[in-house]
């Protein structure tokens, strides 16, 4: 084996698009590949930016280090796929415990671009993390960590971590197979292969994943700076292995290929560990996930033809084991038609802007779509199957499988469509923060989406916010005889308005507010006010709505405080109960947003509100929806649906106006 290893060292192609050396600085940036056209780029000029392009000697120079290092000495250190890339100065990596020194700060809240590597920092980030290195166009540099006591110590440490820690992260029972698979068969064979074959691909990421976990569960800010750059380090050494291994299995090498398959199943775990680590302002969308997807689920393929489950058991035990996700009729070609209100124009089929966009004329593109909807809806029927909880996080990996990669580059272009089915896709997430590899990354990522979305398609986000996880209240014991009863706050009392609407009010603050630093109920943005308003009942006018922002934002800082909120949320309370009732406008906007149009003379009927119901994500049975249009219009037929007339009645019945 070991003869077998030196002969088979060459460098392996890049799995994705050939580096750009003459492209222009922010293409560089972002790694992505540039179309060097002048004097803007396409991707420049798409996103409205200043597109600079670099001196020709810098380029030239650049260009000729990586030629004499290809042709000459190659240290394999590149990078493979376009999701794991290493940008760093031409130091090497060298000294002691001293060098993972730094001054960045715990994140306890969404991780923002305030923390950053000192430039001569010869460690080397995720391009999925915050963290992020400059760009230097040099030599491919050595990467491994020096060798000595500090490392050694490091590494024991993240063994018993991922021993004690990470092994069994399911609180349901697995087979026992399974479990032995991941619990010894795996981390033997990584130290095996490492030791015997020089192999370290799956050690070194596991190492990465360990530190991660214990960076999601460290409270020292000194300790997460030394985990995040020894995950981010040791993620690229595994890429440097994991590319040379890659090689010789397309070569139709077959002797690795269990090890190439595991080795690229935790990468692609990684990376999706990854995604709690990125910025929510401005957003980072998660591209290194979805592309490692994509070469896993090459990998996988390539090594099916080369496997032999007799001499090669572990990831036919791993691919065998549940949930079966290997039919794509069950998951990319099923029926996606609860969610195709994602994709319908927000101003409406028969609206100017409606007709005018013909991004779905485009048969690929609709395809695109289609694929994550279906994705997206066979997750939503693994959770009514009630799957436990390994099986539904597998499942959201898989969606970086199978989704296509024309999904992925239309979530770079940050087109609407594909932004809002990635932020239904992510709402998922949200029940499930209490796994260290998912966290708070699915209420991030649609706080991210939210802010980039144009805002005639935020609505399509609006029962998402609702979702996003409360701090539980206090507990208070009430008297045993007694009743707890709701007691009004002072700031209830200064307004006049019951606790039951104080409570309303917070309830629709809290959907939109985002942290602020000294204030406890945080910050709504004004932008979002009229939508939390909206969420109380209240319709304000522009006029009224200016009004209201001057009063709640004098300094026009572009965000408001919850104490104004609440005032003038009262005060509109104030005024709805003085007139007896809400205004005509109000009942023809509210039946509106059940039938989706504005014709008062269309009845709601039994499609209008299946389609609210897998809006908010509740799952209703069609013969309550059925009974409930029966009582609402007096037993007429469920045909006939609801009128305007019978579905005000019903409202104020059911106590709907203020």
């Amino acid at each position: 084996m070991d003869d077998f290893t030196a002969q088979h060292r060459t460098r392996g192609p890049r799995l994705y698009h050939k580096k750009s050396r003459t492209g222009c600085i922010r293409c560089k940036q972002r790694r992505v590949k540039c179309d060097e056209n002048r004097p803007s780029c396409g991707s420049c000029s798409k996103h409205a930016v200043e597109c600079v392009y670099p001196n020709v000697s810098q380029s030239l120079s650049a260009g000729a280090g990586k030629a004499a290092s290809a042709s000459g000495h190659d240290d394999g250190s590149s990078v493979y796929s376009a999701g794991l890339r290493a940008s760093a100065g031409p130091e090497s990596v060298a000294g002691s415990s001293s060098i993972l020194q730094c001054n960045m700060s715990s994140e306890t809240s969404p991780p923002s671009h305030e923390h950053r590597l000192s430039p001569g920092s010869s460690f080397y980030t995720s391009p999925n993390s915050s963290y992020h290195t400059p760009v230097d166009e040099g030599p491919d540099p050595d990467i491994d960590l020096p060798e000595g006591q500090w490392r050694r110590f490091w590494e024991l440490r993240l063994l018993l971590n991922h021993h004690a820690n990470m092994v069994h992260p399911w609180s349901q029972p697995q087979d026992p197979k399974i479990i032995r698979m991941w619990d010894f068969d795996v981390p033997d064979m990584a130290l095996r292969m490492a030791q015997q074959h020089n192999r370290s691909a799956l050690l070194y990421i596991m190492f990465a994943s360990s530190a991660l976990h214990m960076w999601t569960k460290s409270t020292d800010s000194q300790e997460r700076s030394q985990l995040m750059k020894l995950q981010q380090t040791y993620q690229v050494m595994c890429s440097k292995e994991q590319r040379r291994d890659i090689e010789e299995m397309s070569q139709g090498i077959p002797h690795n290929a269990d090890y190439v398959c595991l080795s690229s199943l935790r990468i692609l775990v990684h990376s999706l560990s990854l995604v709690q680590t990125l910025t929510v302002d401005p957003w980072e969308p998660p591209i290194q996930w979805l592309h490692l997807g994509r070469g896993a689920g090459d990998v996988l393929a390539m090594a099916r033809q080369l496997i032999d489950p007799k001499t090669n058991p572990t990831i036919g035990l791993f691919l065998k084991s549940p949930p079966d996700m290997r039919d794509p009729n069950e998951l990319i070609f099923c029926d996606h038609s609860q969610l195709d209100w994602l994709l319908e124009h927000p101003s409406g089929p028969g609206s100017m802007a409606a007709q005018e966009d013909r991004e779905l004329d485009d048969e690929e593109v609709l395809a695109a779509y289609g694929k994550a909807l279906s994705y997206t809806c066979s997750i939503q029927r693994a959770l009514d199957r009630g799957e436990p909880d390994y099986a539904i996080v597998r499942r959201f990996g898989g969606f970086a499988v199978w989704v296509p990669v024309e999904f992925t580059r239309f979530i770079e272009q940050r087109r609407p469509r594909a932004l809002v089915i990635l932020a239904h896709f992510m709402s998922f997430w949200l029940n499930y923060e209490h796994i260290w590899m998912i966290g708070r990354a699915g209420e991030w990522q649609i706080r991210g989406i939210h802010k980039v979305l144009p805002i005639d398609w935020s609505f399509k986000l609006d029962g998402l916010f609702a979702k996003f996880k409360q701090p539980d209240p206090p507990k208070r014991k009430a008297p045993a005889d007694t009743a707890p009863k709701e007691k009004q706050s002072k700031l209830a009392k200064e307004h006049n308005i019951s606790a039951r609407e104080e409570s309303e009010i917070k309830e629709a603050w809290a959907m939109f507010a985002e942290p602020m630093d000294g204030e406890k109920e945080g910050a709504v943005l004004t932008k979002d006010v009229k939508r939390a308003m909206n969420a109380l009942g209240i319709r304000p006018t522009k006029a009224e709505l200016k009004e209201f922002l001057e009063i709640m934002d004098p300094d026009d800082e572009g965000y408001t405080l919850y104490e104004p909120f609440l005032a003038i949320c009262a005060l509109e309370f104030h005024k709805t109960r003085a007139k007896g009732g809400p205004p005509e406008a109000e009942v023809d906007e509210a039946f509106a947003l059940f039938t989706g149009s504005g014709d008062m003379g269309a009845p709601l009927t039994l499609a209008h509100l299946k389609r609210v119901a897998m809006t908010l994500k509740q799952n209703v049975d069609e013969q309550l929806l059925k009974d409930m249009i029966l009582e609402a219009n007096g037993g007429a037929g469920v045909g006939k649906g609801v009128g305007r007339a019978e579905f005000e009645e019903v409202i104020r019945k059911a106590g709907g106006w203020k």
